[in-house]
């Protein structure tokens, strides 16, 4: 009997502390799926960009000649660009949304205007968002209709989960719809007179 009694003492001592280490262990895990779940994603607007700054002999002519190719292939400006008749500096700078092919197009052609000082695209690439946010979102619809009970009961924390969801899915949106978008920044300049 008296083994048995000196065997308890000597375990209870251990078993506090193996679930003291437990509750450390599981407190440290809990920032990190915090950063998991709340991570912000970009809500991208175009998947590439491109720059093309050209001098030009005529200003005037190659203004009206980009004005052309930015409607005829369908660009999208954020703000209309206007100029001044009284306007005496020779530089007009645009920045339009084009599909990829139409992009590729009217770089083409706008390297016959001019001399081309500087070129460059690059491609906004974010292949972690509809892999990351996408599995996200299917756990968390799979999650909200496995605990609807406990999510009437608890308003503030459907409040949370609908905004999480909201996000992810306008992420996943934004990535879908700004797949074949490319931002064509333009530059013309007459430098001499």
């Amino acid at each position: 009997m008296t083994r048995i009694l000196l065997s308890l003492s000597l375990l209870i001592p251990f078993v506090g502390s193996v679930s003291a280490g437990q509750e450390d262990t599981v407190r440290r895990r809990d920032a990190a799926p915090a950063k998991f779940w709340m991570q912000r994603y970009p809500i991208r607007q175009f998947s590439s960009t491109a720059h093309i700054d050209l001098e030009v002999a005529d200003f005037d002519w190659c203004y009206k000649q980009v004005r052309k190719f930015i409607k005829k292939y369908e660009g999208a400006q954020p703000s209309a660009i206007t100029r001044s008749p009284e306007d005496t500096v020779k530089y007009q700078q645009f920045s339009v949304v084009f599909e990829r092919k139409k992009a590729a197009k009217i770089i083409a052609r706008l390297r016959k205007l001019g001399t081309v000082r500087r070129e460059s695209q690059n491609e906004i690439l974010s292949p972690e968002i509809p892999r990351e946010a996408g599995t996200k979102l299917a756990q968390l619809e799979m999650e909200r209709a496995a605990g609807k009970d406990n999510l009437r009961a608890l308003s503030s924390v459907r409040a949370v989960l609908d905004e999480l969801m909201g996000h992810l899915k306008e992420a996943l949106d934004a990535y879908e719809s700004s797949k074949d978008k490319v931002l064509v920044t333009i530059i013309i300049e007459q430098t001499g007179a």
